[in-house]
C-alpha cells in the first residue's frame, strides 16, 4: 500500500519537485511497513485490562473454585467437576482477552494509517521544530515505561500525531529527517519486542507462561513425529501451598512460587522448557525419555525437601516446600490438552498417595 502511494508521488508532474525527498520517504516507508507487520503479529494471549470488571470477576470466580477444590478432599468426582468449571471459566476469559487484543491491533492499524496520511502531507512545506522531536523522544520513553497495553496504545496514538508533524518539514531540513526516523523506528521496534517478550513470560516467577509453552509444544511435535528424539512432559504442583498463604501471607506464597520456579529453571536448564500453567502448577517439557525425566523430577523433589526457604518479613524463620509430579511421554498425535491431562492425572495420584502417607505418619 505504501509503495503504491509512493509510485503516485513520483508521477511525471511532480518528479522535478519531489525526487530527492521521495527517495528518502520511500526508504522510511518500507521500514514503517515492516514495523507495522511486527505489531500486527503480536501474540493473541496477552493478559490485559487487569483492573477491569471482567478481570476482577474472573479472579473472584477462580478463588471460589479453588476453595471448592480444597473442600473436595480426595474425592475424584468432585475434583474433576471443579477442574471442568475452572477450564470453562478460563476459556470464557481467554475469549474476552482475545477480543481486547483485537481492539489493540485495530488501534495499531489506525496508527499506521495515520502515518500514511503524514507521509502524503510531506508534499507540502512545513516546519519541524526541536520541540516536536523532543516530544517524540518523550513519548518513546513513556511507551517503554508503560505498565499496561492500554497505556502503550494511548502513547502510540499520541506518537502518531507527532510523527505526522515531523514529516511536514521544509526542504532545508529534509536531509536530517531520515536519521531521525531511523532512531524513532528503532525505539518503537524495541518497544514492540518488549511487549512481545512480556506476553510470553509469567510476571511473578519469570518463567514462560501458558501461551509460550503451548507454542513450544507445537514446535517440538515435528521433532517427536520424526522419531529422532524423545520428548516428555512433567506437571509439578506444590503440596500444602494454601496453608503457606494462610499462615504467612500472600507475600510468602509468592516467594514460595518464585523459589520453586528458580529451582525448576536450574534443574532443567540444559534439557527442559519450564513454564507456569497457573496457580502453583508448573510444567516442564524436556528432550528426555519418560523414565529419564521421571528420575530428574525425583531428584528435584528430594532437593526441594532438603531446602529451607526464608520467610519474608520474619527474621530467621524458614519454610519447607514439597511438590507432587506426574510424568508422561509425548506422542506425535498428542494435543497440549491431552498431554497435560495425562500428566495431571498421574500427579494427582502421587499427591493423593503422599497425603495418605502424611496422615499415617501423623
Amino acid at each position: 500500500m505504501l509503495r503504491d502511494f509512493l509510485k503516485k508521488l513520483h508521477s511525471p508532474e511532480t518528479v522535478s519537485e519531489r525526487r530527492a525527498f521521495g527517495e528518502q520517504i520511500e526508504e522510511i516507508a518500507t521500514e514503517l511497513y515492516e514495523l507495522s507487520l511486527v505489531g500486527l503479529r503480536l501474540p493473541r494471549h496477552l493478559v490485559i485490562s487487569p483492573d477491569s470488571k471482567t478481570s476482577k470477576d474472573f479472579w473472584a470466580k477462580l478463588a471460589r473454585l479453588e476453595a471448592e477444590l480444597e473442600r473436595s478432599g480426595e474425592q475424584p468426582q468432585k475434583i474433576r467437576a471443579v477442574r471442568k468449571d475452572i477450564r470453562d471459566v478460563v476459556e470464557r476469559f481467554s475469549r474476552w482477552q482475545n477480543a481486547e487484543v483485537d481492539r489493540l491491533l485495530t488501534s495499531l492499524t489506525d496508527t499506521i494509517q495515520n502515518l500514511v496520511v503524514g507521509l502524503k502531507e510531506t508534499a507540502g512545506t512545513h516546519e519541524t521544530t526541536i520541540e516536536e522531536f523532543a516530544g517524540l523522544e518523550e513519548n518513546l520513553r513513556r511507551a517503554a515505561q508503560a505498565p499496561t497495553l492500554e497505556q502503550v496504545r494511548t502513547v502510540l496514538t499520541e506518537q502518531s500525531g507527532l510523527l505526522q508533524k515531523m514529516v511536514m518539514t521544509q526542504k532545508e531540513v529534509q536531509k536530517n529527517l531520515h536519521r531521525e526516523y531511523e532512531a524513532s523506528v528503532a525505539a518503537l521496534q524495541e518497544q514492540l519486542q518488549s511487549i512481545e517478550a512480556a506476553s510470553k513470560t509469567d510476571a511473578l516467577t519469570g518463567v514462560a507462561n501458558r501461551a509460550a509453552v503451548e507454542a513450544h509444544f507445537l514446535f517440538i511435535l515435528d521433532r517427536v513425529a520424526s522419531g529422532e528424539e524423545p520428548y516428555s512432559m512433567a506437571i509439578f504442583d506444590l503440596d500444602r501451598f494454601k496453608p503457606i498463604n494462610d499462615r504467612y501471607g500472600h507475600v510468602a506464597g509468592d516467594r514460595a512460587l518464585q523459589e520453586f520456579a528458580r529451582l525448576l529453571k536450574r534443574s532443567f536448564a540444559k534439557t527442559g522448557f519450564v513454564a507456569r500453567l497457573g496457580g502453583d502448577e508448573f510444567v516442564v517439557i524436556a528432550k528426555e525419555s519418560e523414565a529419564a525425566l521421571q528420575r530428574q523430577a525425583q531428584k528435584l523433589q528430594i532437593e526441594l525437601s532438603k531446602t529451607d526457604f526464608p520467610i519474608p518479613g520474619q527474621l530467621d524463620a524458614v519454610m519447607t516446600l514439597a511438590a507432587s509430579v506426574g510424568v508422561t511421554s509425548i506422542s506425535p498425535k498428542d494435543t497440549f490438552e491431552q498431554a497435560t491431562n495425562r500428566a495431571d492425572e498421574l500427579m494427582f495420584i502421587q499427591k493423593k498417595r503422599m497425603n495418605g502417607e502424611n496422615q499415617r505418619a501423623a
